[in-house]
């Protein structure tokens, strides 16, 4: 299955990061399913989950 995914509100506070709207790094765990993500100089990495549009 191909889509898309809307992370524009898990950006963090643009006036703490120098380049707070690049995300550039999404990991999937096989074994555990979980989803994470994080951007450029970001502090953070995100997990994420997945549920399909109403």
């Amino acid at each position: 299955m191909t889509g898309w995914i809307d992370m524009s509100g898990i950006n963090p506070d643009p006036a703490v990061l120098i380049d707070p709207f690049v995300l550039n790094g999404i990991a999937y765990d096989e074994e555990t399913g979980q989803i994470f993500v994080t951007g450029k100089c970001w502090p953070n990495v995100y997990e994420i989950e997945l549920v399909p549009p109403e």
